[in-house]
């Protein structure tokens, strides 16, 4: 089969510091299918974007024909944060300023936590109706962030698992986004509702990042009790499935799907 895989970093299968710099070790899914005998083009890209990704997927499937499409689904946020600094790379302004105001910016217009959680649906809604116009199925794999359910409306999109990890390890209380670039340290509301929200998802972060210790990185400081449970799946960086949890997914796929 011709497969194409797209997706953020997830996508490009285990990250660690093998090399001695933060890189991926190993190419995950997308390698399990090449090494049983498919023929995978991989678009995806660390720190996509769901637009990006939906816009690589027009493009490859205009140029290739492929027999099926597996899409990691990335945290809505990502795309409010490009389009507010997309246009202003070139200035004097480095990433981490402008990352800051885009922040400030994206929190000016949410009050309540239906503001947000409503955000969220109509961000992601957008590229589900755009990836349900390409002329095949998707199967849908949730990553750095589940799906929301609204996904069931398009008839194109197939979800495999709604959230990966949580599938290896469902007792295990995790954030509800991996890999979000929201900064909420300054944001004050007064609806306790969402306030609430946000800080259990940061503590959920903070307990999920004391059970793994960096043993790759140098620089990372070890804090907290290793969980065992969790290393096997998602060691060396903490942040990503790794190998083992990429062969289940594969295992999985090519049971269901393939």
């Amino acid at each position: 089969m011709r497969i194409l895989v797209a997706g953020d970093s997830w996508s490009q299968g285990e990250w660690g510091f093998s090399s001695g710099q933060y890189a991926v070790d190993h190419g995950g899914l997308a390698q399990y299918l090449t090494e049983a005998g498919h023929t995978v083009d991989n678009v995806g890209q660390g720190g996509s974007t769901n637009e990006l990704q939906v816009e690589a997927i027009e493009r490859a499937v205009q140029e290739q024909i492929y027999d099926q499409i597996f899409w990691f689904h990335s945290t809505f946020e990502r795309q409010l944060i490009s389009e507010f600094h997309q246009d202003q790379l070139t200035t004097e302004w480095s990433f981490i300023e402008q990352w800051h105001q885009d922040n400030i910016d994206i929190w000016s217009n949410i009050n309540t936590l239906e503001d947000f959680l409503s955000l969220e649906r109509s961000m992601l809604d957008g590229v589900y109706s755009r990836l349900n116009k390409v002329d095949q199925p998707i199967h849908v794999i949730g990553g750095s962030s589940q799906t929301v359910p609204s996904i069931s409306n398009y008839a194109n999109l197939n979800t495999v698992i709604d959230r990966v990890m949580e599938w290896l390890l469902p007792d295990y209380q995790f954030p509800r986004w991996l890999n979000s670039q929201l900064d909420y340290t300054e944001f004050k509301s007064k609806d306790p509702l969402l306030m609430d929200f946000l800080l259990e998802d940061k503590d959920r972060l903070i307990n999920m990042l004391s059970n793994i210790p960096f043993n790759g990185n140098p620089n990372q400081e070890v804090i907290g009790e290793p969980n065992p449970e969790l290393m096997a799946w998602i060691w060396p960086d903490g942040e990503h499935m790794n190998r083992h949890a990429h062969l289940e997914l594969y295992k999985y796929i090519k049971e269901k799907i393939l």
